[in-house]
């Protein structure tokens, strides 16, 4: 026998002993956060605040009101059992599966909701349209501005270093350290990174899974392996874009990397997808770039075209430039644009692209007037020469 939505409501009100509609409601709210009392009163992720006031206004006023049978019991089991009984958590698995397909909102129960909500806490890209949870594949790059407080230094320095490839038995791990250390020494406290901090996995190129370090294929593995490996020194943040590496992870899983180890790494700080504007004076901007196209026959072309797509007003005064795995500085188009090289040996892929990896990082030293304009820029690259196996 179907029960109706006000007799659902009876047997709730009768069993919190009839309260007023307003302790009701209080009731209907703590409850519907409980798995185990909305599995025996699925009424209360139903029930609105409107309607409780509705039907107990009615029950007050009538002397009986009559409930089927089949109600005192839920499932085919007494009420009290049910109460007692904890429902089957759905795991973390089943969750994305449905997402990918998406989940109503309307039809989820507050354990589902719940779990969805760590999800996105966790990194996942979750997006509701419509009333509808759906795991999004696509990456799409930010371009967003954010301000740094600028104390009045008239001499800022910062380190560059990109291209990671975090996860890849080409990585350079030793040297990436020993560019930590380097900074740590000339008291740079903030490095900018323009993408790439892992080497994702891209199922679509043949042999690449053969390309990563045992054990680091999965998001969760190559997170959890850069939060335990990348360079973590006193004083020194780290501040970093996603690039096409890391967001082969969204297209597999809907995971965006970036904001997976910046919840379990205070000294690295994610700000977005593909780019970002950095003011670091009200009168200079510090673009973090990671680009999607192939390297170019000439050095500079790739950033010169870049530097030529933008309009006026929006340019950066000094452009930090990822993905290309190129050492580069040039003066074009009153932009300072820096190629920010890699931490991550040629991999066989490269070599049969007949594709160069320039292996090392930089410290900046930025010049500013009084108003934070630049007015004087300096540049040095520390490279390296000879690259170590299996350096994991």
């Amino acid at each position: 026998m179907v029960v109706d939505k006000k007799h659902e409501f009876y047997k709730l009100w009768q069993d919190t002993e009839k309260q007023g509609w307003n302790k009701t409601f209080d009731i209907v709210k703590n409850y519907r956060c409980i798995p185990k009392y909305v599995n025996a009163y699925p009424i209360l992720t139903r029930i609105t605040r409107k309607e409780v006031r509705e039907y107990i206004t009615e029950f007050k006023n009538q002397e009986n009101v009559k409930l089927p049978d089949t109600w005192n019991y839920v499932n085919g089991k007494p009420f009290d059992q049910a109460c007692m009984e904890q429902p089957k958590q759905p795991t973390k698995e089943e969750i994305l599966k449905k997402l990918e397909k998406g989940i109503n909102i309307n039809d989820a129960d507050s354990t589902t909701l719940s779990l969805i909500n760590n999800l996105v806490d966790e990194g996942y890209n979750v997006s509701e349209f419509n009333n509808i949870y759906k795991l999004q594949k696509d990456a799409i790059p930010s371009y967003e501005s954010i301000d740094k407080v600028w104390n009045g230094d008239k001499i800022i320095r910062f380190g560059v270093c990109g291209d990671n490839q975090l996860c890849s038995v080409f990585q350079q791990l030793t040297f990436l350290h020993k560019l930590y250390d380097i900074y740590q020494n000339e008291g740079i406290t903030t490095v900018y990174n323009p993408g790439d901090i892992s080497e994702g996995y891209k199922k679509t190129r043949a042999g690449h899974i053969y390309d990563l370090i045992p054990g680091c294929v999965g998001v969760d593995q190559q997170k959890d392996y850069i939060v335990k490996n990348f360079p973590k020194r006193k004083d020194i943040t780290t501040e970093f874009i996603t690039g096409n590496h890391d967001h082969w992870h969204i297209q597999n899983g809907g995971a965006n990397i970036g904001k997976m180890i910046e919840r379990e790494r205070s000294d690295i700080k994610y700000l977005g997808l593909s780019n970002i504007q950095i003011n670091i004076t009200p009168n200079c901007i510090v673009e973090l770039n990671h680009p999607e196209d192939g390297s170019a026959y000439a050095l500079s072309y790739s950033s010169q075209k870049y530097a030529d797509s933008l309009m006026g007003g929006n340019k950066p005064n000094i452009l930090l430039q990822g993905h290309y795995h190129k050492a580069e500085y040039i003066f074009y188009r009153n932009i300072h644009i820096v190629q920010s090289a890699t931490t991550c040996a040629q991999t066989n892929w490269m070599r049969a692209k007949k594709l160069a990896a320039h292996v090392g990082g930089w410290i900046i030293e930025v010049h500013v007037n009084d108003d934070g304009t630049v007015n004087r820029f300096k540049s040095e690259f520390i490279p390296l020469y000879y690259m170590k196996k299996n350096d994991y």
